[in-house]
């Protein structure tokens, strides 16, 4: 599952019975959940992830009991450092790009402000005659 609040990877514990080469080394208890409760999980170091021509060197794989309905884990936009993520969700498909798609005739560039480890685009709505400006969570959950 594609996860704005994710950084690195993450899988349930049905997808690790099912694999034969992830090796856990390590565990944690720091890592807090959207309700800010503090989780144990077991972490993999060292992974490597290849999705198509995409490949990814020392990824660092970690347990989550949790997930999305029907998804094995997640994975974060840390993944995709430099690049352009396009959701079509009319064909249900994720494209990575370099540059934005041709087809882009209008858009507009939004300030990524990162707080928290959460993400905000600054932006303002315009009601009647008054603008408030304020900040946008992105959340994919």
């Amino acid at each position: 599952m594609f996860y704005t609040a994710a950084n690195e990877i993450t899988l349930t514990e049905e997808a690790i019975r099912k694999m034969k080469s992830l090796h856990f080394t390590a565990s944690t208890d720091s890592i807090k959940s959207w309700g800010g409760q503090a989780n144990s999980f077991r972490l993999s170091r060292g992974n490597i992830l290849t999705i198509g021509e995409l490949k990814w060197n020392n990824l660092s794989i970690f347990e989550n009991i949790n997930s999305g309905q029907n998804t094995d884990g997640k994975f974060g936009l840390d993944l995709f450092e430099n690049k352009v993520i396009e959701i079509d969700f009319n064909i249900h498909l994720l494209f990575i790009r370099t540059t934005l798609p041709a087809n882009t005739s209008k858009y507009e560039k939004l300030y990524l402000v990162f707080e928290a480890d959460n993400m905000f685009i600054e932006a303002a709505c315009e009601i009647g005659p008054e603008t408030y400006k304020n900040k946008f969570l992105i959340h994919s959950g």
